[in-house]
């Protein structure tokens, strides 16, 4: 006899149909799944494939993530990331939340932050939140596969966190960050992602960041983002008012100490 490759672990009732439809999705490996998977796994009608989909999740066996976005419950906290990029395709995690899978950061996060090609709304699955974070399409790379879910490599996840700050716990936190991950990261991936990004007050606020925190770099990677800094005085922390010194090299607003993270 063909063992059962799912396994109920409830004590609610699974019907006949129920179960195989649950095998067939454990056999399939699907992290996250919706109506058309679940008749080209069993071989239903979309009418029936959606009631059993629908009485499953009132059993709370399996949780709907978003619109015709299924996964089994045990999933969600096996494998958020994968279940948070499958079902918000296309996108990869990044900011904080890629930030705390490198160790950059001794911060844990209840929520699961994701780099999204479309717009979506922040979402809860049981007890962990998904919240997209829609990048322009220019910004959309960087990202690996990892684990059975895409992620901003090391290098991405630091750019992709500097766009806004607050996408990484705040200005301090991304500099204590950007400090910690410097040793591990690929400097040439680092000001090629930098550059590629496009993005003059990213340029100018990265290389007064990397200067006065002391990380060692080339002279020749920080000339290439200096000749492209922004053209005028920009806030180091955006979210700060403009009241501050002015640092002419990187046309920078002085409004935020650093001097936590310096020669660190």
């Amino acid at each position: 006899m063909e063992k059962a490759l799912y396994h109920n672990t409830s004590y609610k009732r699974v019907s006949g149909l129920e179960s195989v439809l649950l095998e067939r999705i454990a056999g399939s490996g699907a992290s996250v799944f919706g109506i058309k998977e679940a008749v080209r796994l069993t071989g239903f009608s979309r009418a029936r494939a959606h009631n059993l989909l629908a009485s499953l999740a009132k059993k709370s066996i399996v949780v709907k993530v978003s619109r015709n976005k299924y996964c089994l419950q045990e999933t969600v906290f096996e494998n958020p990331f994968a279940v948070a990029t499958r079902a918000f395709a296309p996108s990869y995690v990044s900011f904080w939340s890629a930030l705390s899978f490198y160790g950059f950061t001794e911060q844990q996060l209840r929520v699961v932050q994701i780099a999204a090609a479309k717009q979506f709304g922040k979402v809860k699955v049981k007890e962990i939140s998904i919240q997209p974070i829609t990048l322009k399409p220019k910004n959309f790379f960087g990202y690996i596969e990892l684990n059975g879910f895409a992620i901003a490599s090391k290098e991405k996840a630091l750019i992709d966190s500097a766009l806004n700050f607050e996408n990484a716990g705040g200005f301090g936190e991304f500099t204590k960050c950007l400090r910690n991950a410097w040793k591990e990261i690929n400097k040439g991936a680092f000001f090629g992602f930098l550059l590629k990004a496009n993005n003059r007050s990213l340029n100018s606020r990265i290389g007064y960041l990397i200067e006065e925190t002391g990380l060692s770099t080339s002279k020749r990677l920080l000339q290439k983002i200096h000749a492209k800094k922004s053209n005028c005085f920009v806030k180091l922390n955006p979210a700060k008012g403009r009241a501050g010194n002015y640092n002419k090299k990187w046309n920078i607003i002085v409004n935020d100490s650093i001097e936590e993270t310096k020669g660190l």
